[in-house]
């Protein structure tokens, strides 16, 4: 299988991401509280800042509301099994899976691989010792832009790249 390029993030099953804040999702609304004619449910609000897995991309849904039999859903996932719960919808209790759009999620970047000829169970406590409180940061984290490739200089120039405990040092 393979993974659809889509909005920047490339999101696959298992990858981790945390929840954009509510003013960030907010922002990216439109006036009917909607991105690319996704709506945002106010169920899903619960979840901004958390850190959740990604179950699976969502590819196409039903659209009975305008009459589509089934639309594609570019740059949109599923997390974990999260199911509205009809709160805010007049006590609904069809339990659909939350569509969550790219634009409103944060990969959570930080790797951390271990070399060692402990056994797990026994680094994984240090681990989570040292990394466990680990906070998302209040800022979002960037993208990068590779749209256009950086300038040349205008004149040639010598750049010196001093490296200590290099061969040049000796």
């Amino acid at each position: 299988m393979t993974s659809q390029k889509t909005g920047g993030l490339n999101l696959k099953a298992g990858d981790w991401v945390v929840v954009r804040s509510k003013a960030e999702i907010l922002a990216s609304l439109d006036k009917k509280g909607q991105l690319d004619k996704m709506p945002f449910m106010p169920e899903m609000l619960q979840y901004a800042g958390q850190k959740l897995q990604v179950s699976k991309r969502a590819h196409k849904t039903c659209d009975p509301i305008n009459g589509l039999e089934s639309r594609a859903l570019p740059d949109t996932v599923h997390i974990g099994d999260l199911r509205c719960d009809g709160s805010a919808h007049a006590d609904c209790q069809a339990g659909c899976l939350f569509f969550f759009k790219d634009a409103w999620l944060r990969p959570d970047r930080l790797k951390i691989f271990v070399v060692s000829d402990r056994p797990l169970a026994e680094i994984q406590p240090l681990i989570e010792a040292e990394f466990g409180s680990w906070a998302t940061p209040a800022t979002p984290a960037g993208i990068k832009q590779f749209s256009a490739p950086p300038p040349r200089p205008s004149a040639p120039h010598i750049v010196l790249v001093n490296r200590p405990d290099s061969p040049h040092e000796f």
